[in-house]
């Protein structure tokens, strides 16, 4: 949906979206109904009612709209939620905070499986790992350096950015401050299956046992018992497919380079691969949106020229969906006109071929990857370049499998 689209539907109250289908079909228009019954989208003149098996994912207003920034604290829930807190305090069993998607959210204390505090920044790997590791004790988390340690204990509770620990039968208040994390006590907690999983545009992420449309808002219970009503110009995307899609940056993946600069050392080489893979988005120095079709996008993957990457995708989807084109943030791809192959195969067989220069309008991509084990994209230089490969970035945004 272009943007004066979205202006005029924004005055009038509606609900722009784009929904994907099972059948990996696409429906664009104005949301009039969404319930347990299912949605049913307005556009082209007629109105089309979309049953909630048949729903895939539905996607809120303009692609690539720049996410708000995350609040302080990040907290995880044993429902799989994902929210950001500020004023955060935890007492008498339970927790409260203000979340920037949900607003004030009270919920047992027993239903928070951890709280970071630290930024990831060169301990990312580290914390996954704590994470997924199962404990009897609680464990507050401490960063020296760029490795995690922690000690055993017991939470007491949370309040006034102090965190009240008891370890070896010795209480403290320690500030939030020097702690980077705190992983609770492993617990067996029963929720309810969700319908949909709803994103936020800041990155908040919650399972909805309920989501409706109440006129330009959604109303959602968590899967959590949290209620709110929000607008939907602060929600990305509601997934219904619960797993039938995954982004294409979450898989695993092989990466391979060839020196496209000869003026590049090995020195410039070691130092230039791991920045292609270890930012977001993919391959950026700092967090800096992607922009292709003069649209900012905050998921992506980014490919410079000489890169191979190989995805396992195990027979496991159907479809790749995504949207390809030059990167458009370097000031001088109008002086360099950079120029580049993306080719991609699926176990050896060719998918798409096509040589993108820098001022081509961006190109959706809808592959049959039914049966793949190996997925391969492949960047190259389209043609010897004086410039020594700068400002050729490729970006895939929006990209996505589909099971």
């Amino acid at each position: 949906m272009n943007g004066m689209a979205f202006l005029l539907a924004a005055i009038l109250g509606a609900v722009p979206v784009d929904a994907t289908l099972l059948d990996g079909s696409r429906v664009s228009g104005q949301l009039t109904t969404l319930s347990a019954d299912g949605a049913e989208i307005q556009g082209d003149g007629e109105s089309r009612k979309i049953a909630p098996t048949d729903l895939l994912q539905i996607e809120f207003g303009p692609k690539g709209e720049p996410a708000l920034p995350a609040m302080h604290a990040e907290i995880r829930l044993a429902d799989g939620a994902r929210l950001y807190g500020a004023n955060l305090a935890v007492a008498a069993g339970d927790a409260t905070f203000q979340s920037p998607s949900l607003g004030k959210v009270t919920l047992p204390a027993a239903s928070i499986r951890d709280i970071r505090f630290g930024e990831l920044t060169g301990v990312g790997t580290a914390w996954d790992e704590l994470r997924v590791t199962e404990s009897q004790n609680d464990r507050v988390i401490i960063r020296k350096g760029d490795a995690l340690d922690f000690v055993a204990g017991v939470i007491g509770g949370i309040a006034d950015s102090q965190i009240t620990i008891v370890i070896a039968g010795q209480e403290a208040k320690v500030p939030a401050s020097r702690v980077f994390a705190i992983l609770y006590a492993s617990r067996k907690t029963k929720v309810p299956a969700p319908v949909c999983d709803v994103l936020f545009r800041n990155g908040e992420r919650a399972p909805a046992a309920k989501l409706t449309l109440e006129n330009d808002s959604l109303a959602i219970a968590t899967t959590g018992g949290v209620t709110a009503k929000v607008p939907a110009a602060q929600v990305s995307s509601a997934d219904y497919g619960l797993g039938k899609i995954r982004s294409l940056a979450d898989v695993p993946r092989q990466a391979s380079y060839d020196k496209v600069n000869p003026l590049w050392t090995e020195v410039d080489q070691a130092r230039l691969q791991p920045l292609r893979i270890d930012h977001v988005p993919w391959g950026r120095t700092q967090p800096t949106p992607l922009r292709v079709g003069g649209k900012t996008y905050n998921r992506g993957i980014w490919l410079h020229s000489g890169t191979t990457v190989r995805f396992q995708l195990d027979r496991q989807f159907r479809k790749l969906q995504a949207t390809a084109g030059i990167d458009e943030n370097p000031a001088g791809r109008e002086r360099v006109q950079p120029k580049v192959r993306l080719a991609i195969t699926g176990d050896g067989k060719s998918l798409f071929d096509k040589v993108i220069t820098w001022n081509d309008a961006e190109i959706p991509l809808d592959l049959d990857v039914a049966g793949v084990r190996t997925l391969e994209l492949q960047v190259t230089p389209a043609e010897k370049s004086p410039f020594y490969g700068a400002c050729e970035h490729l970006d895939l945004v929006d990209a996505k499998l589909i099971k």
